[in-house]
């Protein structure tokens, strides 16, 4: 019958796996992130920068440095910013080579250490499909996992958003945050982590 049915699910395309083989598929991924974050944080020593300064959790803010040819004095646009400093993927942009851009964040728990650590412009509207809306967000104790209500339990995290303080913030379009703060027609890295809203 075990046959069967994974022979069944294979000819639609789902394929099933032993816990043992989920754990080692697990355990190299981690491997490879390991390495992956290793050379990127090589390649930015080679360029004249510490990788230390990388917050970024992923190193995508080294991505971006070579996507764009470690360009100094480009132009960013981030969304779901919190701090403007832990896990930020466009700080070292900023700091370390001259760019500018925009961040927003609609987490009033955030508001007063963003405008602190950053220089850059700071919206704090929830980007959104629409302008003017007031939608409801929820502030969570680890305040990273915050988002909008609607997508409090889209994911892995919904546990922690149980407890969460519901506010309303008001929401601007990705379009009209670039009109308002007369972002230039290239944006040479957009950063989105909206816990769940990202489409």
């Amino acid at each position: 019958m075990k046959n069967l049915l994974r022979k069944r699910l294979a000819a639609i395309g789902i394929h099933i796996s032993s816990m043992k083989t989920h754990k080692k598929l697990r355990e190299s991924v981690a491997e490879a992130n390991k390495q992956t974050i290793a050379l990127l944080d090589f390649v930015l020593e080679t360029n004249g920068c510490s990788a230390e300064k990388s917050k970024a959790q992923l190193k995508q803010d080294v991505v971006a440095l070579i996507v764009n040819r470690f360009k100094n004095g480009g132009y960013f646009v981030e969304f779901g910013a919190t701090n403007g400093v832990d896990l930020s993927n466009t700080f070292l942009l900023e700091r370390e080579f001259g760019w500018n851009g925009i961040l927003a964040e609609p987490s009033p728990a955030w508001h007063r250490d963003l405008e602190k650590n950053r220089r850059c412009i700071i919206d704090q509207r929830c980007v959104w499909r629409a302008t003017g809306e007031s939608i409801e967000f929820d502030i969570v104790a680890e305040g990273a996992l915050s988002t909008i209500s609607l997508f409090s339990q889209s994911d892995l995290h919904a546990a922690t958003r149980a407890c969460a303080t519901k506010t309303i913030v008001e929401t601007i379009t990705l379009l009209d945050l670039l009109s308002t703060h007369n972002a230039p027609q290239v944006v040479d890295y957009l950063s989105v982590d909206t816990e769940g809203s990202e489409y």
